[in-house]
């Protein structure tokens, strides 16, 4: 299996033709169902991949969690290791008149964090 990932070129991978199909039905670049479902989304993934993204079953063990929590009132949300958002732009959308900070290591990550943020309308 390593010497195919290593003669054949990424983009030429049937896990890249999936990916690129996934992200091409799913309208708008929205994710398609989950507890964010209807978030817009970038077509790139640092952490995770993106393709459970659009079909909104990325970390789908959260979902009940996620849903009790969002019955409660915060102020303040602080998400450390937000990679390109998912969770930091889907918890706005939670708890739309809660500030949510996102803090990120990685130089790509906080360039992609901050183009989405910018972009996305809540």
């Amino acid at each position: 299996m390593n010497l195919i990932k290593n003669i054949v070129p990424v983009p030429l991978r049937p896990s890249s033709f999936v990916k690129r199909y996934i992200a091409g039905i799913i309208g708008g670049g929205r994710l398609a169902a989950g507890i964010f479902s209807g978030m817009k989304y970038p077509q790139v993934s640092i952490c995770g991949e993106i393709a459970p993204k659009y079909l909104g079953t990325y970390e789908m063990e959260l979902f009940p969690v996620l849903e009790k929590l969002k019955k409660l009132y915060f102020k303040h949300i602080t998400h450390v290791g937000a990679a390109e958002g998912y969770y930091a732009i889907g918890l706005c959308l939670l708890w739309p008149d809660v500030k949510v900070d996102a803090f990120e290591i990685t130089q790509r990550g906080r360039e992609i964090l901050a183009e989405y943020a910018k972009k996305t309308v809540l």
